[in-house]
């Protein structure tokens, strides 16, 4: 313990007594007593900031949307819808290639966007196409979400809206239809991002 207290006395008398020989020249005055308190940061004034780690996860996908498609299209076939009907089902055989392959991937600081390929009996995640509406890559931080929620509502999502900076500073927005577990996906947006 007296050789901790000597030590921090010998370090601060050290650091006035540079501070006070070398004031004429302040970048080395900063640089000098900058070096003291980076190999002693329990006398610097400067709170550390702990980074926060988290785990990557990644919603596993959830066809009931692609369904609820290939349902309403059988539907407007039994009434003679023939046209419409042909639409919805156009769609939902989309939806249903779309919610085996895209993942939505959360890391440590950043939504994204990814496609599933599977190489002999493995399951990559690669990066997907660039935006086809802005340009660039699929991966927008956590900080630049100014809002987002689910269409109609939570408790039947069909469509996911959010809305970020990172793409535009004024605000982009984006569509995505609910390919994958909505309450995993609300769980993790949450957690994240917070209720916008």
């Amino acid at each position: 313990m007296t050789q901790l207290l000597i030590t921090v006395l010998i370090i601060l008398s050290l650091h006035i007594t540079q501070s006070y020989h070398i004031k004429s020249s302040n970048k080395l005055s900063n640089r000098l007593s900058t070096k003291l308190f980076v190999n002693f940061p329990f006398l610097s004034s400067k709170k550390q900031e702990k980074a926060i780690v988290r785990d990557t996860i990644i919603v596993p996908p959830d066809y009931k949307v692609a369904g609820g498609f290939a349902a309403t299209s059988l539907l407007l076939f039994a009434v003679q819808n023939d046209y419409t009907a042909i639409a919805f089902g156009l769609i939902a055989l989309l939806l249903f290639v779309q919610t085996g392959r895209v993942r939505f991937v959360f890391d440590n600081d950043s939504l994204e966007v990814l496609i599933e390929k599977k190489d002999n009996d493995k399951q990559l995640l690669e990066k997907s196409a660039d935006n086809f509406a802005v340009g660039g890559r699929n991966r927008w931080a956590y900080n630049t979400f100014t809002e987002w929620f689910f269409i109609p509502n939570r408790n039947l999502p069909i469509l996911m809206y959010f809305k970020e900076t990172q793409t535009s500073p004024k605000g982009q927005i984006h569509f995505f239809p609910v390919i994958m577990d909505s309450k995993v996906l609300n769980d993790v947006m949450v957690e994240r991002i917070g209720n916008k």
